[in-house]
This record gives structure tokens, sequence and C-alpha cells, in this order.
């Protein structure tokens, strides 16, 4: 038995259910939505986005 996010994945692939680019897929979600969790990348110096950090 398989736990968590990845062994759900993991088992569904093994049952046939997914195939691997639906596994990509599926892995790759999650990632994607962090940055609209985070921030919206576009913030400048205090801002709240997820730009580099410049250090002078």
């Amino acid at each position: 038995m398989y736990h968590g996010w990845l062994g759900l994945q993991k088992g569904l692939v093994e049952r046939g259910l997914v195939d691997v680019a639906e596994l990509f897929w599926l892995l790759s979600a999650p990632v994607a939505a962090l940055p609209e969790v985070a921030g919206d990348g576009e913030g400048e110096g205090g801002g709240a986005g997820n730009g580099p950090l410049e250090l002078d």
C-alpha cells in the first residue's frame, strides 16, 4: 500500500489507470501551483513576490 501523493500516482500507474504522460502531468501539477500560492513573482524590494534576491 502506498502513502501520500507520490504513492497514489505510483499505484495508479501500476494498475494501468494512468499512463506515463499523465503521471508526469500529475507530478508537475502541485509544483506549478506553488508560485500562485507563494506570490506573483513581480515583487520589488519589500514586495510579496518570488523575484530574485538582489544583494548590494
